[in-house]
């Protein structure tokens, strides 16, 4: 028996470790037959000072991300993805998704580029994957690499607890390799 993802939540912004996400996003959904939600969320907190000095910023990131938007739907649905919704929302990225976004739609899995903020910044307040992974309550894929290439080698770390365990299993069934009780 293989894993079954339902919903699919796709985080995009427009960098080059988002387009991964979203390749793989639309390879799962396809596989999986499953509902792809792909969302955008503006962080407010980088246009709010700004607005100060030009009202037009926020407005302006907003047709920005309604535009990454609506060309990741028409390249899910170009590759054969059946159910495509699009959802855009303005908070903190990393805590907007797992929090809110995901059991808004019900997703089982969230895929996530896997970088995007600089060194400092990640230091001083988390990468945006990091806080998904952190505070997501479903599976979560953090796309690193370009999505053409395949997966040789799998690792599955365990420590020995239930969900560690959990995972394990995952993979296994993934695999489509006979899981033990």
């Amino acid at each position: 028996m293989s894993t079954r993802y339902n919903t699919i939540l796709t985080a995009v912004d427009g960098s080059e470790e988002s387009y991964y996400a979203l390749s793989r996003s639309i390879e799962l959904a396809k596989t999986n037959n499953s509902r792809l939600v792909i969302t955008h969320v503006v962080d407010y907190r980088n246009y709010s000072r700004m607005q100060l000095y030009s009202p037009y910023m926020l407005p302006a990131a907003e047709e920005k991300g309604q535009n990454i938007l609506d060309e990741s739907k028409e390249a899910a649905e170009k590759a054969g993805v059946v159910s495509v919704t699009v959802s855009m929302q303005q908070g903190m990225p990393k805590s907007k998704i797992p929090k809110e976004i995901a059991p808004e739609y019900e997703a089982d899995l969230i895929v996530s580029g896997a970088s995007g903020a600089g060194t400092f910044e990640k230091f001083i307040v988390g990468s945006v994957s990091g806080g998904i992974a952190r505070h997501a309550s479903c599976d979560v894929l953090i796309v690193r690499n370009d999505p053409e290439k395949k997966y040789e080698t799998i690792m599955i770390p365990v420590d020995g607890s239930d969900t560690g365990l959990d995972a394990f299993k995952k993979e296994l069934r993934w695999q489509r390799i006979p899981v033990p009780p």
